[in-house]
């Protein structure tokens, strides 16, 4: 077989399976369900403790994205995002025998780390795979197929989860572990698109020859930018501004809509079982946002972008002031999950268009180091905006109302003014990669 025909066959192998490796990896199944009252309940946490927890792994992922970025950057990104799964069951583990709020910060300083690894190697092991079959186009739509298929199971397990915690709380988590194990046995069959190709003599020997004529500019010329040069790029700066409020936004979606449901529940107007089936459509409306993105995109282009955000603030007033007047009546109710499922449709998309613009806008030499300064901003915005939110919760009480309405009137002008520059700075660069201007009019 020659290597062009093993290429072939283990990387369009690899684009059948990455959906369901992503689709079990992207995030811990079973436990955001029921975090909040397992935290709460099981653990003893206050509410804004549960909230604050979030808030440490995601600045803990964001002072780790550089480090681990170096320390993994000789390790295949099948590889280490396995690697990144053991992390994961190691934050379970930690949960399930932990005893005060210390041991379940220390866990979720480990469940960044399986984050932040993952979040950098798992796109790379799609885009990868797709360029070797030069098939980079399909990013858009593969990736939302995987992320599709994470929200369906995450709902299914939102459902079982709700049954299984009234019987054994600490079930969930063994559940969560099986999942985990289950896509590393999915990891073992992907294949790295460059080592299989290295396993070719003829390649191998043409490669010795090629590197041997290579000059000492081609190779400075192959190698990745400092993180100082990538950073003076308008473009990424831009958007890693955009995403620092928008991740921040969206930090608190599921926090605060959870904690709207639990105040239900104790207040006796929604049962627990119901409790999973509400959040699992949740989840749901994730999935088909996520599977079908690319056509939204195909449609609007970079005006999603204005509609994501118009969504994401409406969404926050509308149910914060629903909760002010009519919080637990049965038009309130059907209000405030509405406005919620809407802004559940946000984040996908979002974070697919941007993945997608990085692969179009950012060299490949520097992609991984864009990946790891973005995920670090990521983090850091999540952190702030929702160490912000549990402020708010303290302050107010536990007051969805007053805390939805006021976090969006801090964020709603910072996430405007940032989106304005950023798609400004898309639409340049876009631009200037892919237009070809004619020289009469460069002079006319």
């Amino acid at each position: 077989m020659t290597n062009e025909e093993r290429k072939d066959k283990y990387m369009n192998r690899n684009i059948k399976l990455c959906p369901i490796y992503l689709g079990l990896s992207y995030e811990l199944i079973f436990i955001w369900t029921i975090s909040t009252m397992y935290f709460t309940t099981q653990k003893g946490l206050s509410m804004s403790q549960t909230i604050l927890l979030d808030s440490i792994r995601m600045f803990a992922g964001c002072f780790l994205c550089i480090p681990i970025e170096r320390l993994f950057k000789k390790i295949t990104p099948i590889k280490s995002s396995m690697i990144g799964n053991l992390f994961y069951i190691l934050f379970l583990i930690i949960c399930i025998y932990g005893k005060n709020f210390f041991s379940f910060a220390v866990a979720q300083i480990f469940l960044a780390i399986g984050y932040v690894i993952c979040a950098i190697k798992n796109n790379l092991i799609l885009s990868q795979t797709l360029e070797s079959v030069h098939r980079d186009k399909d990013f858009n739509k593969i990736s939302g197929k995987g992320l599709s298929l994470h929200y369906i199971i995450d709902s299914i397990g939102a459902i079982i989860a709700t049954y299984v915690f009234t019987y054994n709380p600490d079930l969930c988590l063994w559940l969560s572990v099986f999942v985990i194990s289950f896509s590393e046995m999915v990891g073992l069959l992907l294949k790295e698109p460059s080592k299989f190709q290295n396993k070719n003599i003829e390649l191998n020997e043409k490669m010795q020859s090629d590197s041997s004529q290579l000059t000492f500019q081609d190779t400075k010329k192959n190698k990745a930018d400092s993180y100082v040069k990538i950073l003076m790029s308008s473009f990424l700066v831009f958007m890693l501004v955009y995403m620092f409020f928008f991740r921040g936004a969206n930090a608190v979606i599921s926090s605060g809509f959870k904690m709207y449901l639990q105040q239900a529940i104790d207040f006796g107007r929604l049962p627990i079982w119901m409790f999973g089936y509400i959040y699992a459509l949740f989840r749901i409306v994730s999935a088909f946002s996520s599977k079908y993105q690319f056509k939204f995109d195909l449609k609007f282009g970079v005006r999603s972008l204005l509609i994501f955000n118009t969504i994401l603030i409406l969404g926050f007033v509308v149910s914060g002031t629903i909760y002010l007047f009519t919080p637990f009546s049965v038009v309130g109710f059907i209000g405030i999950i509405i406005s919620n499922y809407l802004l559940a449709t946000l984040r996908s998309p979002n974070e697919i268009f941007i993945n997608n613009y990085m692969q179009v806008c950012i060299a490949p030499k520097n992609i991984e180091k864009a990946y790891s300064i973005r995920t670090m901003v990521e983090y850091l915005g999540y952190a702030c905006w929702n160490s912000i939110y549990s402020l708010l919760v303290e302050m107010f009480s536990d007051n969805y109302g007053w805390t939805s309405i006021t976090f969006v009137s801090l964020i709603s002008l910072p996430i405007i003014i940032s989106l304005i520059l950023f798609v400004r700075a898309l639409v340049k660069k876009h631009a200037q990669k892919y237009t070809i201007i004619k020289d009469e009019y460069v002079n006319d």
